[in-house]
């Protein structure tokens, strides 16, 4: 009876909490970006390439681990790797890059909770702002931003600066719970979102721990 249970309560939470919905299937209005702006590229983010397939791309990420995937993506489609990370500031920053699990770089310390208990190699890498990325890709607006960058989240939308203007919409990976000592509050994240012009529409995804708990989760924000 127990396990039974048990099988009934994962089955819900898939039901109410889907992994992943069709972003497309998101949006009210007509998909009018001319460049997609992808930060915290990785391997590529194919659903958010789907949603204007005409537009150009700006594939932001510092790894050169994931230049292969990144090529391959420009291979098919009119684009520019900026070989940085994005944040509030210009210059330099360390990111701790766990082995074996580069997509889990991040600038900041996990909280113990969500630890991942590899070695880390540390690594210096160049920092930009958004809005100097856009500035000096030529990048043609409107813009649509995605980031998922393990924390630096609020920092990249801190570096937006003039740019903001041109952004039509904004996919990030929120965190909801503390994942990063010292990081944001989800609260602190909305806020800022609205401080630029945009409103939160819709839930792209809820990641649930083993325990069901939600601790990050995919937004989609759009210009008010």
């Amino acid at each position: 009876m127990l396990r039974a249970l048990r099988r009934s309560a994962a089955a819900l939470r898939r039901r109410v909490l889907p992994r992943q919905i069709d972003w497309k299937a998101a949006f009210d209005e007509p998909i009018a970006a001319a460049t997609l702006v992808d930060v915290g590229a990785a391997h590529g983010t194919p659903e958010l390439y789907a949603l204007a397939p005409s537009a150009e791309l700006v594939l932001v990420e510092p790894l050169v681990e994931y230049e292969p995937d990144l090529r391959a993506v420009l291979a098919e489609r009119p684009g520019t790797w900026v070989a940085a990370a994005a944040g509030a500031a210009e210059g330099t920053v360390t990111l701790q890059v766990p082995s074996g699990a580069p997509t889990k770089a991040s600038i900041h310390r996990r909280s113990p909770r969500t630890a991942l208990g590899a070695d880390s190699a540390v690594r210096e890498v160049p920092l930009q702002r958004l809005e100097t990325i856009l500035r000096d890709t030529g990048a043609r607006p409107p813009f649509g931003v995605k980031v998922d960058t393990e924390g630096h989240e609020l920092e990249v939308l801190r570096g937006i600066g003039a740019a903001v203007d041109d952004i039509d919409f904004l996919i990030a990976e929120v965190s909801v719970k503390e994942r990063f000592v010292g990081g944001y509050t989800f609260d602190e994240f909305l806020e800022a979102t609205r401080a630029l012009g945009f409103t939160t529409t819709a839930v792209l995804s809820a990641n649930a721990d083993r325990h069901g708990v939600v601790r990050y989760t995919d937004l989609l924000f759009e210009r008010t």
